[in-house]
């Protein structure tokens, strides 16, 4: 089966034609949905977006029926899920994809075992699969938009296997390759760089330096902006005549018995191999959150956000991910916590981010760019062409998030926020998952796992009685099933009447002075970040526990409008305090709530705090 050019289907020898070019889409858009599901709506949307016409549903399930027609030769299941959604029962070793996914993987272990002759060779027979443009002819935005990701995973796999052959000597033969790719890739500053160094080698310095004033004239006059810092690096070694820069680097290929026997000491970047993830977690549940998310990056999303309110369990989940994703990204693994609301140290400057991004990557502190924007450039020139998993940690808002991403498809970016990031969904076409409390069977084996057995058998309403206490929240959860496990064995019955005793109360949810295990310390984070209006709102949530209300119930209560009342709502989901269940409708958390309480008998009780935390609030805004 082919996708990396026309749509073609094979069986048995005997090719399978799909006439109508919305049946070749529909094929397409199930197949290169990594194994998911996806209902009519997505359909809909894959075919025309956000235009569809008015019977487009019923189009769409005319063409899968007619679909599921022509493939009944073929060996491939068109299949309908109980929730009537689509799905393909097909094996991924008969896809052509999949196997140039398995050569570029080989190669890459290959390159970073220092054999640059055998990752060349894998590189080459994945390069081979490819017979044109991907998907060629078939309509709709989400052909469109994989056909832009899978032109740049071969662009970075031939990049590769250009630094392979450049590694292994062939510099004549890689110049004549580069100029024709430069062509086709006119602004691609990562190929320009390549092609200096393979001009310089080949002993062309007036070529190479011609090929930086052709790259700046062609950056000034379409785009405004001059050369990365990682060419005019390159520019700078060319004209002192770093003797170096005729060696290859290690992000070509390290030293084999294939290359050089010896080299000279070099001065440029030596990236490493970084793996800074920390140790992955126990996750359980969010069994389709975590096959949303791994199916995303397996199907060319490179940035996800996982979003949720203080204590919904995003670290972990993230980290569980990016520790099963982390073999695919065989240059490394980068990890940085950007100190958002509820970290222990303040928040991290994008200047700060970015140097110890770099410094990971290889960059020498002497080297490092003094403003902002030309680390983020150098970062990407990097990165390009190359495979690192990026897991940052509680990022604070979108622009910190923007900054820090890489430029190509080839790297994946992790990020977990109390913030959404809706903005980047527009800019950067992002992937957002929302991470919701646990649900009720999810919290009651998150107990049960950690509670039953011996002696303390695992009754079900007790355990629903506790998750209920705990609002189904995983860091409450956490800490109860911690407390409940000290030692002293205490019946599952007594937790559950402890918390009863305590209701109301953040007091049962905290361990000693340990900040990673106190919810009220996590919410106050996010709470000391709002305005002096959300902050009131907050507070007034109090009330409102166990409900939803409307925004003119709000409004009422704040004696606001409602333009004015609807801008502080937002900004309380925006910030992660405050869910949208139905369309115009909002809830809190119940432990939020129990917060806000006591947040609200503190302002009673003390004038001069209430006009304290205002003040802070309103300095936060």
């Amino acid at each position: 089966m082919s996708v990396l050019g026309p749509l073609a289907l094979h069986h048995a020898g005997i090719e399978t034609k799909l006439a109508s070019p919305k049946q070749r889409a529909i094929f397409a858009a199930l197949l290169l949905s990594s194994g998911r599901k996806l209902s009519t709506g997505k359909l809909v949307e894959a075919l025309w977006g956000d235009d569809p016409p008015r019977t487009a549903s019923e189009t769409v399930r005319t063409h899968v029926y007619l679909l599921r027609k022509a493939l009944k030769t073929t060996g491939i299941s068109l299949l309908r899920t109980p929730d009537r959604a689509y799905a393909l029962s097909v094996d991924d070793d008969v896809v052509d994809l999949e196997e140039f996914r398995q050569c570029v993987a080989r190669a890459q272990a290959e390159r970073v075992s220092g054999h640059p002759k055998k990752a060349a060779s894998l590189y080459d027979a994945g390069l081979r699969l490819w017979r044109g443009e991907p998907l060629a002819g078939i309509p709709g935005p989400f052909a469109d938009s994989r056909r832009r990701s899978l032109a740049e995973s071969r662009l970075a796999a031939h990049s590769a296997l250009l630094r392979c052959r450049m590694a292994l000597g062939a510099h004549q033969e890689v110049a004549a390759d580069l100029f024709e790719l430069t062509a086709e890739n006119p602004l691609d500053e990562g190929l320009r760089e390549l092609l200096m160094t393979c001009l310089y080698r080949s002993n062309r310095q007036a070529d190479a330096l011609a090929v930086f004033r052709e790259t700046r004239e062609l950056l000034r006059e379409q785009l405004g902006v001059e050369p990365s810092p990682g060419l005019c690096l390159t520019q700078q070694r060319i004209l002192d005549r770093d003797e170096t820069l005729l060696w290859p680097e290690e992000n070509e290929a390290a030293p084999s018995a294939e290359g050089p026997a010896t080299r000279p000491a070099r001065t440029g970047f030596s990236p490493p191999q970084p793996a800074q993830l920390p140790k992955a977690p126990v996750v359980t549940g969010r069994v389709g959150t975590i096959s949303r998310l791994v199916g995303a990056v397996r199907e060319g999303v490179a940035v996800l956000v996982l979003e949720g309110m203080p204590g919904v369990g995003k670290t972990t989940l993230a980290l569980h991910c990016a520790h099963r994703l982390a073999p695919g990204f065989p240059d490394g693994q980068l990890f940085l916590d950007l100190g958002g609301p509820g970290s222990s140290g303040p928040p991290m400057s994008v200047m700060e981010a970015l140097k110890r991004l770099l410094i990971s990557v290889g960059v020498p502190a002497a080297a490092l760019p003094a403003e902002a924007d030309e680390r983020a450039s150098l970062f990407r020139s990097l990165l390009a062409g190359r495979r690192y998993l990026v897991l940052l940690e509680n990022a604070r808002d979108t622009e910190q998030i923007r900054m820090l991403l890489p430029g190509a498809a080839s790297s994946v970016v992790l990020v977990t926020s109390r913030v959404r990031a809706t903005g980047l969904v527009v800019t950067h076409n992002v992937r957002r998952i929302m991470l919701a409390e646990f649900t009720s069977a999810e919290a009651r084996a998150f107990l049960a796992e950690r509670l039953a057995g011996r002696g303390r058998p695992a009754v079900r309403p007790v355990l629903d009685a506790i998750a209920d206490h705990c609002g189904r929240l995983p860091l409450a959860l956490a800490v109860v099933a911690a407390q409940a496990g000290d030692g002293t064995e205490r019946p599952l019955a007594a937790v559950a009447r402890g918390l009863d005793d305590t209701h109301g109360s953040l007091d049962a949810f905290r361990i000693g002075r340990d900040a990673a295990t106190d919810l009220r310390g996590a919410f106050a984070g996010s709470y000391e970040a709002l305005s002096g209006r959300a902050a009131q709102l907050f507070r007034l949530f109090a009330g409102f526990r166990g409900i939803e209300v409307t925004l003119a119930d709000v409004a009422g209560r704040l004696g606001m409008s409602f333009v004015r009342t609807d801008a502080v709502v937002q900004e309380l989901k925006e910030a992660s305090l405050l869910a949208e269940g139905t369309p115009g409708r909002y809830r809190m958390h119940p432990l939020l709530c129990d917060y806000a309480a006591e947040l609200a008998g503190r302002e009673r009780r003390s004038p001069r705090d209430r006009g304290r935390s205002t003040g802070r609030a309103e300095r936060c805004r």
